[in-house]
């Protein structure tokens, strides 16, 4: 029983044709309805009867008259009676010479004075039941002919039963083969979910599928796309898993050598080597874990709400946070930036870029360096801008300076190779980009990133 309720696209395209024959079915009765109406109103049916039959009588007596009105009577109301139409009432006839003698009348009609109550025709009242009458004149004689007047009701009933049954018949013969194109034309759809069902649960290689219905293109084109980012994406989550097991297999060598280090140093200064070494050891493996669960949550993608943020004092906040790195590595930073720069944007991801550009200048510049971050804001959005007069990089590592544990050959400096890799989505995040540029005095290493971001 549920089963016959649920949603189906041919019961929907059954009970919608239904709904548009019903619709079809009524306005087909109003319009005849109103056709019929216009037809009494304009005596057409009426006037002509009632004209040939005047003819008729033009050079008959008295009596011949009264014979040819009767048969005619007869013979009209034996007509409308062999319609078959329930509530069809008789026509009244009654007929007179230009000086009121009376020749024939139709019973209800006879003991009436009708030229004072009909002497135009219209609407007349016989016996209780309203009467259209039409009024006839020649030489000889006078007709008044008198039709019932059909009320509403009866009338949309008659109209209804008439177009009922070929309306009945022709709804099968719609919905048939509207039916049948459905079933057929949803076949395909079928094919494709039984051969995606018969899939492996983690196989997302392509469906190797070309329908032949455009109808259903798209929807195999959307499968597609959405099958090569699921690939793309265990390609890139086993690619991080791997590099990240990569790298802290190293720190934590270093962690489980100095601990053993640690434990079986027999002099002071041996155990206080032991144990510098283990916690810088610690240190580097606690920072980068932190910056593979950063990378992690801005490659997953998950939404921050937006807020208004002064961008100057955010970079602030972060270059205090660096300072006591800044002057252990004898660099000096730099802001360059109004008093004020209100944006509405992620503030986790603006901490994350500003954060690890700067520490990645304070790691590869020597001492004496200087580190400028400059903010501005412009028709094309909001850029922040990291420069430093280090030693640069080089050529050959920028194809992959984004990328995922990336290091310039050569590089000395200790560091996890995740920074500019966590900027890149971080400026994602925001819906912006990052560039490289030229440092400060023509030497160094440039970093932009732009984004447009709302005013708050």
């Amino acid at each position: 029983m549920t089963k016959w309720f649920a949603p189906s696209l041919s019961r929907r395209l059954v009970l919608a044709l239904a709904i548009a024959f019903v619709l079809v079915w009524l306005v087909l009765v109003a319009i005849d309805a109103a056709a019929f109406k216009s037809a009494v109103a304009r005596q057409q049916v009426l006037r002509p009867a009632a004209e040939t039959l005047i003819e008729t009588l033009a050079h008959a007596d008295a009596d011949a008259a009264a014979l040819i009105v009767g048969a005619s009577e007869v013979q009209f109301n034996r007509s409308r009676q062999g319609v078959g139409l329930d509530g069809v009432g008789d026509l009244l006839f009654r007929v007179e010479s230009p000086d009121g003698r009376l020749a024939y009348a139709s019973g209800p009609l006879a003991p009436l004075p009708i030229r004072s109550m009909a002497a135009k025709g219209g609407l007349v009242t016989v016996a209780g039941i309203a009467y259209d009458s039409i009024v006839v004149d020649s030489p000889a004689w006078r007709l008044w002919l008198l039709e019932p007047v059909v009320s509403t009701p009866v009338l949309l009933r008659w109209l209804s039963a008439e177009l009922l049954v070929p309306m009945f018949i022709a709804f099968p013969l719609v919905v048939l083969p509207a039916w049948i194109a459905v079933r057929r034309g949803l076949a395909p759809l079928r094919t494709l979910a039984e051969q995606i069902s018969a899939r492996a649960p983690f196989d997302v290689s392509p469906l190797g599928v070309t329908p032949r219905h455009a109808e259903l293109r798209p929807l195999i084109e959307a499968f597609e796309t959405q099958l090569k980012r699921s690939r793309e994406g265990i390609a890139r989550e086993r690619a991080f898993v791997q590099d990240a097991a990569h790298e802290l297999r190293t720190p934590l060598a270093v962690i489980c050598a100095q601990a053993h280090r640690l434990a079986r140093a027999d002099g002071e200064t041996e155990r206080a080597e032991a144990r510098c070494a283990l916690e810088r050891a610690t240190d580097r493996t606690s920072h980068l874990v932190h910056q593979l669960l950063t990378l992690a949550r801005l490659e997953a993608g998950t939404i921050r709400p937006a807020t208004p943020i002064d961008l100057v004092e955010t970079v602030r906040q972060v270059l205090i946070g660096l300072a006591p790195r800044a002057e252990e590595a004898a660099v000096e930073v730099c802001l360059q930036s109004p008093d004020r720069l209100f944006v509405v944007a992620d503030a986790s991801a603006l901490h994350s870029i500003l954060e690890n550009l700067v520490r990645n200048a304070l790691t590869y510049c020597p001492a004496g360096s200087i580190v400028e971050v400059a903010l501005g804001q412009d028709e094309g959005g909001v850029q922040i801008a990291v420069r430093d007069d280090g030693p640069g990089i080089a050529p050959a590592d920028m194809p992959r300076l984004f990328e995922r544990f990336e290091r310039g050959a050569g590089v000395e400096a200790v560091g996890t190779g995740l920074g500019l890799a966590i900027v890149r989505e971080a400026a994602r995040r925001l819906g912006g980009s990052v560039s490289t540029g030229p440092g400060l005095h023509a030497r160094g290493a440039g970093f932009t990133v732009r984004w447009r971001a709302p005013a708050s």
